[in-house]
């Protein structure tokens, strides 16, 4: 989904650093890539890569199948692959859910601060909130709840609150409802079901969030 000016900056970067790009290629068909270096498939076989990232999530349906080429006075299979479709959502990935508990924090302080003042007008506590954000997300990704204590956050006053799986959950409900959207129109562009699906590859770090490893398996 990047635009052609990005892909320019890219190409443009690469200039910069001297290297001669080849070709420029997706996340998902990387891992594509990397899933098949070793494999050969004499079948037919199709792979979904779901990839939730830090700002997207994205879809692919791979088709791998082989060939047989004239390797001096052999013949020798290779394995290759068709990307048959890709679809995305750009901006649905963990960082939704940093801002989110973000958020959470902010009003939470506000609270203790005082009426009508709000620490999202200030830049440097924010800054810590975003920080301790991710901590707290990685956290429940273990624990069903932990507490939160950030010291002398703003106008020398400390933070200190809690925050549980169930909140996260339900606050992020309508992040989680989104998750699956890829999937969908990628099968439709390929034309596929599910069934015709060998094998789900889960990469990026979000899909550490255990909301979204639940909605991924329902689905799948």
């Amino acid at each position: 989904f990047y635009t052609q000016h990005e892909r320019q900056a890219l190409l443009d970067a690469a200039k910069i650093a001297d290297l001669r790009v080849l070709s420029l290629m997706d996340e998902n068909t990387a891992a594509a890539l990397q899933y098949g270096l070793d494999r050969v498939f004499e079948e037919t076989h199709r792979v979904l890569i779901y990839n939730l990232g830090a700002n997207s999530a994205q879809a692919s349906i791979i088709e791998y199948s082989s060939k047989t080429v004239k390797e001096g006075s052999k013949n020798k299979t290779i394995g290759q692959f068709e990307v048959l479709g890709k679809a995305w959502d750009a901006n649905l990935g963990g960082f939704n859910w940093d801002m989110l508990i973000t958020e959470y924090m902010a009003d939470e302080f506000n609270k203790k601060w005082g009426e009508g003042k709000d620490v999202r007008k200030h830049a440097r506590p924010m800054a810590k909130l975003r920080a301790q954000s991710k901590k707290v997300k990685e956290v429940l990704s273990a624990n069903k709840d932990t507490p939160i204590h950030i010291p002398s956050l703003h106008d020398d006053i400390d933070f200190a609150t809690q925050l549980s799986r169930a909140q996260l959950e339900a606050m992020s409900s309508d992040l989680a409802a989104r998750l699956t959207a890829p999937i969908d129109r990628v099968l439709k562009a390929a034309n596929l079901t599910m069934a015709d699906i060998n094998v789900t590859e889960i990469v990026g770090g979000a899909v550490r969030i255990p909301r979204v490893h639940e909605v991924l398996k329902e689905y799948l």
